[in-house]
């Protein structure tokens, strides 16, 4: 299980834990109230939608799977047929839900497939991008590191870590997300000599302190 995410443990801490650690199966309707009172939180204060609640949910359901499992705070899995705290049938979402969740993020992927357009000019893009990276913007900078090497903005501004390798290709390292994650540095090419991205790269972070916010937060 990857770190959870800051703000999850702090509302876990806070907000859910006390509650979840002393309910009772009979209190499930308070716990149920307590849940959509948390999800209404994540909507509306962390601006969630969608597949990003993938992740908080999948961490609470976690840390409840750490707490102890008694005869008054448990119910039988069906699935599994093994007990389970009462908190893990409450802080879920319904099973249509994570169907239309993943019809969506499958229908998403597949509108970037069908709807991909070429370049009609490549090179002037690469030198806007090139002009881009001397630039004393910081917004200017993470576009250029963008285009100049495909990668996302929370990796650009607060994750991501590049080295000059060759000409033009950097070590990376620091990706965020994505089925071939890796999790030790590797090589990207890019579009312009390596070392401008690199420079460019050092002069954002100096321009820009995300160390204090979570992902979700650098890519709002």
């Amino acid at each position: 299980m990857a770190a959870i995410l800051g703000w999850v443990q702090r509302r876990w801490n806070e907000v859910l834990e006390p509650v979840v650690s002393r309910a009772t199966v009979d209190q499930e309707a308070q716990l149920r109230e307590v849940w959509e009172r948390e999800l209404d939180w994540w909507k509306h204060e962390r601006g969630l939608a969608g597949d990003s609640l993938r992740k908080p949910i999948t961490q609470v359901r976690h840390l409840i799977k750490g707490l102890p499992v008694t005869e008054e705070n448990s119910w039988e899995n069906p699935r599994t047929g093994e007990p389970e705290h009462i908190g893990l049938r409450v802080f879920n979402l319904s099973e249509g839900e994570w169907v239309q969740m993943n019809a969506r993020t499958q229908g998403v992927t597949q509108d970037r497939l069908t709807q991909q357009v070429l370049l009609k000019d490549p090179d002037a893009l690469v030198e806007r991008a090139l002009s881009l990276l001397f630039s004393p913007e910081w917004s200017d900078l993470v576009v250029g590191i963008a285009v100049c090497t495909g990668r996302r903005l929370a990796e650009i501004m607060k994750t991501g870590r590049f080295t000059v390798k060759e000409a033009s290709t950097v070590w990376f390292e620091g990706q965020v997300k994505g089925r071939g994650r890796e999790p030790e540095r590797y090589e990207i090419p890019t579009l312009v000599r390596a070392f401008l991205v690199v420079e460019a790269a050092q002069r954002l972070r100096g321009l820009v302190d995300t160390m204090g916010l979570e992902i979700e937060q650098v890519s709002q």
